[in-house]
């Protein structure tokens, strides 16, 4: 059974909050939270077209096609991105995926109202992680009784504190030529 139907009232909520977040130049919000089966683009490319096992033709053309074809049914966070009209797509959506919503193993996770606001207060740098201990700082935006879903939302995400502060920009790495 997928897990779709079920959640629908739960993602009404969080996407009413991701349109409170902003919008997009003609309205849109920034974030939404789209299931993956449900997605569709229209993509520039060369397609091969079957009948059955028989190859039929080969076409470069645009075509309206399944967008998340690599991810099967989850839940996945997009934001949208200034993206450029092209000669092939004159008005590309704009929306990239920004978390899916699975676990370390590719099992399917329910997106909650907390974790989706602790993953848009990330992006907007408004989470700081302490690159010494790994301490999140929240900037005053949740209370000490929200640290222990933060703490869970972080090991989910499988972030050491070294990843998060180069994410964040709060370290530089380098290499070493080995001779």
């Amino acid at each position: 059974m997928s897990p779709h139907p079920p959640r629908i009232s739960m993602i009404e909520t969080i996407n009413k909050w991701l349109k409170e977040q902003g919008s997009t130049p003609d309205g849109s919000p920034l974030y939404r939270l789209v299931w993956s089966e449900d997605q569709r683009e229209i993509r520039y490319g060369l397609f091969r077209d079957y009948s059955g096992p028989i190859f039929v033709r080969e076409v470069v053309e645009a075509r309206r096609v399944h967008k998340y074809s690599y991810i099967s049914e989850k839940w996945i966070l997009e934001k949208w991105f200034p993206m450029p009209p092209t000669r092939e797509l004159p008005a590309p959506n704009g929306y990239e995926p920004f978390y899916v919503f699975e676990s370390k193993d590719g099992q399917h996770l329910n997106p909650t109202l907390k974790v989706v606001q602790f993953i848009v207060d990330m992006s907007r740098n408004e989470v700081k992680v302490n690159p010494l201990n790994g301490e999140i700082e929240m900037r005053n935006l949740y209370d000490t009784r929200a640290a222990k879903d933060i703490k869970e939302i972080e090991d989910s995400l499988e972030c050491s504190p070294i990843t998060n502060a180069l994410h964040m920009k709060e370290a530089v790495g380098y290499t070493k030529e080995i001779k």
